[in-house]
Order: structure tokens, then sequence, then C-alpha cells
């Protein structure tokens, strides 16, 4: 499912996974941050897949989404590396859109895979 939403652009694949992930029991928390895209994935895609995830993850809940993180460096592709090499590759691809004094104390991270951890961590 994630393949098919990311290399044919379905959007909707990426709803229908927010809403399905919205039915497991989360603790509460303040908002929601999607994890973001390059400029050039985005582009090619057309829509951040984690943000949607998270937009309809949290329709029920009544959490704001919140985009406080950007992506500042382009990183290949995380699916054909082993984990040390994801941890390498990821390492300061992130960074806080903001002021610190604003972020919320309870965040959950949304992504579209979680294999090694790399990204999250």
């Amino acid at each position: 499912m994630v393949l098919v939403m990311k290399f044919r652009s379905l959007k909707s694949l990426a709803l229908l996974m927010g809403k399905l992930i919205s039915t497991i029991e989360i603790p509460a928390v303040d908002a929601v941050v999607p994890i973001p895209l390059s400029k050039d994935r985005l582009l090619e895609r057309g829509f951040n897949q984690s943000y949607w995830m998270a937009k309809a993850l949290t329709q029920k809940r009544y959490v704001p989404v919140k985009e406080f993180l950007f992506r500042a460096k382009n990183t290949p592709s995380q699916s054909s590396l082993k984990r040390k090499e994801r941890l390498k590759n990821i390492k300061g691809a992130f960074q806080f859109n903001g002021s610190i004094s604003k972020i919320p104390e309870k965040l959950l991270l949304v992504d579209d895979v979680y294999t090694t951890g790399a990204t999250i961590n």
C-alpha cells in the first residue's frame, strides 16, 4: 500500500492510512508533526504522504497538525540502505522551523514507514 501510494502519487491512500491509524489507541498529544519531504521529492510526488496521513489521523481527535520540521538537506531514499547507512544518511536532515518556546509538550511524529527508526530518532 505504501509503495503504491508513494510511487503512483495516490494521496487518497495516505488519507486511508491515516484513518486506519486513527483507530489505534494513541496517548493524548498536543500536536501531530509530519516528517517533511525534500522540495525535490515533494515536487516529484505532488504531496507529502506523512502530512496527509497526519491530517486524516487528527480529524476525529481535534489535535492540530504542526509542520515544526523542515528538510534541511536532500537525502537519498532510506529504502535501499542498511541500518548504519540509514542513521548516517538521515543525520542532520531535519531542522526545527520556529521558536523552541512554542513547541507543545507532547508531540506525535508521523512518517509513512518505520523500519529501523532512523528518521524518528
